[in-house]
């Protein structure tokens, strides 16, 4: 009989308590809204138009054939550069059009050679490793030279036309903003000083090295 008991009033407490649970108010489910999606960059960033600024040494000789000796043409470059890259694959290629103002003013025993500009059309292309780009351009330019009998000061300026080849490596360090690194040489053709009473054929091979900053629109 005891048995009987206890557990008739086991059971009577558990469906109470059932019943005073039901009668409890319900709360809503608490909605957590699902994480924000990663921002993804779109298209390839080396992908369009590009201009940018640069700045390096020039490492010019000038060779003559009669009437004045050589002379190193040293001095620093300046300038600006804009082009527009394709892509294919993982291949960067495009034109490229730079200008520079350079300050070559040297002399040798005998004469003294300056230039003060140089301009470049090239063609460029690069590997695409993501934010990394190594890159190879050869393109066709003019650079303007003077030359001095010193003894005389007779002069006679020209402009030189020249093939240059070009090897660098290029960086994003932003979305839109690059930085590059490059170094080059330039074979330019003769072209005759009149210095006087004499006269002197001339070209102003060189070496080029520079590093820029790039804004990509």
């Amino acid at each position: 009989m005891k048995r009987v008991i206890v557990s008739s009033a086991v059971v009577l407490m558990a469906a109470t308590g059932a019943s005073m649970a039901a009668d409890l108010p319900q709360s809503d489910p608490i909605y957590t809204a699902p994480p924000a999606p990663a921002e993804v960059m779109s298209g390839n960033p080396w992908e369009g138009a590009y201009a940018g600024v640069a700045i390096g040494g020039i490492w010019s000789e000038t060779d003559s054939n009669v009437g004045a000796s050589s002379v190193d043409g040293d001095g620093m470059s300046l300038g600006g550069y804009a082009g527009y890259n394709m892509v294919y694959d993982h291949v960067v290629f495009g034109p490229e059009l730079l200008a520079n103002y350079n300050t070559i003013n040297d002399k040798s025993s005998t004469t003294r050679f300056e230039s003060n500009w140089d301009a470049e059309l090239r063609a460029r292309a690069g590997y695409d490793m993501g934010f990394f780009m190594p890159y190879a351009a050869v393109g066709v330019g003019f650079q303007d030279g003077e030359l001095t009998d010193r003894a005389t000061d007779a002069n006679d300026d020209n402009v030189h036309t020249f093939v240059g080849l070009t090897g660098g490596v290029e960086a994003m360090v932003t979305e839109n903003v690059s930085m590059r690194a490059e170094a080059g040489y330039r074979w330019s053709d003769e072209k005759t000083y009149n210095l006087g009473g004499t006269s002197s054929k001339t070209d102003i091979d060189g070496t080029v090295a520079k590093v820029g900053l790039s804004y990509h629109f």
